[in-house]
């Protein structure tokens, strides 16, 4: 009799134990993390920097002739990107459009477009997200 008694209280505790574990396991996401501000880039009207283009120059490309490019199209470079070799300029406001056709007319030139804004399209997995006020807002 006492073991039985001894059991069902031992059972009792660890289902006690186990469903307060279940209430944790799962946390909420908030609403606004789901929430996306911008379409992604390549598609029409996504969201990028009104004063500033990405550019990148074919291998090889010398920095003065970089730079003498720059300067005839009317580009500051105000970063380069040196593990990617990506040059960040900064043209008139609005005229994105234009320089990166201008860029992309030169010779030399890889590449150059908008520079999008990035956008988690996803919450992250970390059971713990919903405890981690920071992220959310500084909009990480």
């Amino acid at each position: 009799m006492r073991i039985k008694i001894g059991m069902c209280l031992v059972l009792t505790a660890l289902g006690a134990l186990l469903a307060g574990c279940l209430r944790f396991s799962t946390p909420e996401m908030p609403a606004e993390a789901l929430e996306t501000t911008a379409p992604p880039p390549g598609v029409p009207g996504a969201a990028y920097a009104p004063d500033q283009i990405l550019v990148r120059f074919k291998p090889g490309v010398l920095p003065e002739k970089a730079a003498e490019i720059h300067a005839r199209l009317g580009g500051q470079v105000v970063q380069v990107i040196p593990k990617i070799d990506v040059h960040v300029v900064r043209i008139p406001l609005g005229r994105v459009p234009d320089f990166v056709q201008a860029y992309l007319r030169e010779e030399l030139v890889e590449f150059a477009e908008p520079d999008y804004v990035a956008v988690a399209f996803l919450v992250p997995n970390d059971p713990g997200y919903a405890n981690q006020w920071a992220l959310p807002k500084i909009q990480a």
